[in-house]
C-alpha cells in the first residue's frame, strides 16, 4: 500500500501533469488540498513531504513511468512555498557494472 506521502505527492502530480510538460509548478497549498481530497489527517510538516522526495526518496512508480527513456522527474524550490517538478536527464552515479569493487581499510 502507498504511503501517505506518495498518495499525496501523485495526487498534486497528476493534478497538473500533461505529457508535453517538462516543468510543473505547485505550491504548499496543492499538498494541504491534496489530503483534504485524500481524506488524509492534515500533516504537520507539509514542506516534509517536498523533502522527502527531495532528498530521501524516490517518487512513487505511477510518476517514474511518465518519463521518457534516461529521465527523471526531480522536484526544485521555486520561491517561497513554491516548488517544480522538474524533467531531467538522469544523474545519479552508479558504480560501473564491469568494474570488481574493492574495499580499502
Amino acid at each position: 500500500m502507498a504511503s501517505k506521502y506518495d498518495r499525496v505527492i501523485e495526487k498534486v502530480f497528476f493534478n497538473n501533469y500533461n505529457e508535453s510538460m517538462s516543468r510543473i509548478l505547485f505550491d504548499r497549498e496543492e499538498l494541504a488540498q491534496a489530503c483534504q481530497t485524500l481524506d488524509i489527517a492534515s500533516i504537520k510538516n507539509l514542506g516534509d513531504i517536498v523533502y522527502s522526495y527531495r532528498f530521501r526518496k524516490n517518487l512513487p512508480k505511477a510518476i517514474e513511468n511518465t518519463t521518457p527513456s534516461n529521465h527523471e522527474w526531480i522536484i526544485v524550490g521555486a520561491g517561497i512555498g513554491m516548488y517544480e517538478f522538474r524533467l531531467s536527464v538522469k544523474s545519479k552515479i552508479e558504480p560501473a557494472k564491469n568494474k570488481n569493487t574493492r574495499c580499502h581499510p
